[in-house]
């Protein structure tokens, strides 16, 4: 994701927005104000959530190739896809086709 840090600061903007918006409710007497607030505050909050969970999805499929043939494990590109994985874990955990030993690199 090229633009997380700017969605996530967008995301922290909306929710500080959102609790100003609570605060000035609690001076102003508005209702309408109050839940305006309360479903922007939301909004952010369930944005930056999102963008955390998705960070974390993505980063979970990122191989970190030097460490792991450190490690002593065995690096081969899947036959279907392309890209890069652990033959100890049998399947390509980019798109699910079986990994055979013949595409093994040194």
């Amino acid at each position: 994701m090229k633009n997380y840090k700017a969605l996530t600061v967008s995301g922290y903007i909306v929710v500080s927005i959102g609790i100003m918006m609570l605060i000035l409710s609690y001076f102003a007497a508005s209702m309408i104000i109050f839940f305006v607030g309360s479903v922007i505050t939301l909004l952010g909050i369930i944005s930056v959530v999102s963008l955390m969970t998705l960070k974390i999805f993505l980063k979970d499929k990122e191989l970190e190739i030097e460490k792991l043939k450190a490690m002593g494990l065995t690096i081969v590109t899947c036959e279907k896809c392309g890209k890069q994985n652990v033959l100890e874990d049998q399947y390509c955990i980019y798109c699910g086709e079986e990994l055979t030993d013949e595409n093994i690199e040194i």
